[in-house]
Order: C-alpha cells, then sequence, then structure tokens
C-alpha cells in the first residue's frame, strides 16, 4: 500500500512559467479520474475576487493580484484546496479530492490572525482583510484511536504573512530582521495539540502535512490551538474556577499579521485506499 502522505499531497500541482504582471489562469480536475471539474468556486479573499470553472474546469482571474495571495478552490462534496500564487507560476492546476469519512475539515476557507499592523513589506505584501484574533481554537472528536501504526495527519494548504528571520532569508519578507518576530519561543505560527506544541511555522508555507503524534491524542474531545507569533507573552492556558480551563489571556504587544487555510484532518481506517498522481 502506498504511504498516506502521497495522497495527502496529491492534489497540489503548480505548473507554468509566465513573466510578471501575466493574469492568472488555471485548470481545476477530479483527483481520481483527472475529468475537469465544472462549477468550482475560485476566490483570492484579500482582493475580493471571485469566479467559477467553466465546462472544461478552466478558469481565468478578472484581474491582477499581488503576489502571496491565497487562491482558494470549493466545490460541493470535495475538499477545499489552496495554493500561494507567484508571478512566475500564473499557470494553476488544482486536483480536487472527493471527501470521504475520514476527512474532516476544520477550516474550509481563509483564517486571518493578527493584530492588523502590518505593512507592505511584510511576508505578506499587505493584508486587506481585518484580523479578528490572535489564536484560534479548533475542536474534534476520537471514538477510537485504532491500531499501533494508525498515523492522523492534519493538512494545512497555505500559511502566508509569517515574519521571521527565516522568513527575510527566504526573501519573502523585505522587513529588517530586528522588526521581525525572533523570539525562539513565541515567533512563527504556532500549532499546538491538547496543549502541547506540535509545529512552529517560520517561513510561508504551501501543501503542509503534519503528522499528529499518537501520544498526545485522546478519546473524546481533542484540542488544536493556532496561535499567531508574538513577542508580548507565551500564550498558555490553565484550569479556572470548576476545573473548566479559560482562554488564553493576552497581554498588549506586538502580534504577526497570518493569514491560512483550508485545514483538513485525516483519520487512518476511515478513509479511500490512497492514491497517487504520476
Amino acid at each position: 500500500m502506498l504511504h498516506p502522505m502521497f495522497l495527502l499531497l496529491a492534489g497540489f500541482l503548480l505548473v507554468g512559467q509566465g513573466a510578471q504582471g501575466s493574469p492568472y489562469t488555471g485548470n481545476v480536475v477530479d483527483l481520481r479520474t483527472d475529468q475537469p471539474l465544472a462549477g468550482v468556486k475560485i476566490t483570492v479573499p484579500e482582493d475580493g475576487i471571485e469566479t467559477i470553472t467553466d465546462t472544461q474546469g478552466d478558469f481565468t482571474l478578472p484581474k491582477e493580484i499581488p503576489p502571496y495571495r491565497i487562491l482558494l478552490a470549493e466545490l460541493a462534496g470535495y475538499l477545499p484546496l489552496s495554493v500561494i500564487t507567484a508571478p512566475e507560476n500564473p499557470q494553476i492546476r488544482l486536483r480536487l479530492e472527493l471527501q470521504t469519512p475520514g476527512m474532516r475539515v476544520l477550516e474550509a476557507g481563509i483564517q486571518r490572525l493578527g493584530d492588523n499592523k502590518m505593512t507592505p513589506q511584510s511576508s505578506s505584501g499587505g493584508f486587506t482583510s481585518q484580523a479578528t484574533a490572535k489564536y484560534k481554537i479548533y475542536t474534534f472528536e476520537l471514538t477510537d484511536l485504532g491500531e499501533d501504526y494508525w498515523i492522523h495527519y492534519l493538512r494545512i494548504d497555505a500559511v502566508v504573512g509569517v515574519d521571521t528571520p527565516d522568513s527575510v532569508a527566504a526573501k519573502e519578507s523585505q522587513l529588517p530582521v530586528s522588526n521581525t518576530f525572533t523570539s525562539a519561543e513565541t515567533s512563527g505560527l504556532q500549532i499546538f495539540l491538547n496543549d502541547t506544541l506540535i509545529k512552529r511555522i517560520t517561513r510561508n508555507a504551501k501543501e503542509m502535512t503534519l503528522m499528529l503524534p499518537s501520544d498526545l491524542l485522546k478519546v473524546g474531545t481533542n484540542e488544536l490551538h493556532i496561535v499567531t507569533g508574538n513577542d508580548a507573552v507565551q500564550l498558555s492556558r490553565s484550569p479556572g474556577l470548576l476545573g473548566i480551563t479559560q482562554p488564553y489571556s493576552i497581554i498588549v504587544g506586538d502580534f504577526d499579521d497570518v493569514a491560512y487555510g483550508p485545514m483538513i484532518l485525516f483519520i487512518p481506517g476511515q478513509k479511500s485506499p490512497p492514491i497517487t498522481v504520476p
């Protein structure tokens, strides 16, 4: 049997070369059949762009957009999928995967976190949408942890806006290093599983698949916390009255403005056999 990670990455394919400023065009097909998908909603939320694919699965964005935008594809019955735009790759090919019971969509769209103090020099290029929070909590239920060899995966299609020394070195952020988030404990987009840090993202990222440590999972309610980078405080939660866990306590400071999504949880033993696309 093919490794599950092949399936998780198979939906992504960014192809083509073009000149700066060229309009983005694309094609959307079914992952398994390679047949074109009509009526797929294509959006670039930051720029208020929305269009749909034609009978051949083709689309063209109606106007030019800045780099490092997240383009989102959605069709009923399929997992949502996104890519990060880049002017050197204006031709986008997307393979959408039918959703099965073992695939749980935790975040269907694009989520914005931060304090809305970004500049055009940020690795986001400057967001137009407003962040409404500095962290977000997702919950999911597990009735069975399964066999020892079962591996649970979390897929995040796109992350943009991360300002750290790593993103400066990669020429994603144009900020001076001294103006980025440099703390080893609180920089980057942080992912916690049941209050334990499992991943720190210090650069813009695409088609990222994370293995969820089995020793952190539990039968019943599990929590994933997505926390943006900051220079204010290590965010934590503690039991309050009657043992009920209290929300994060946030001290005023500077918080990284980021966007991410969609986010999909893959639960082994409940999905179709993994496939790969040549």
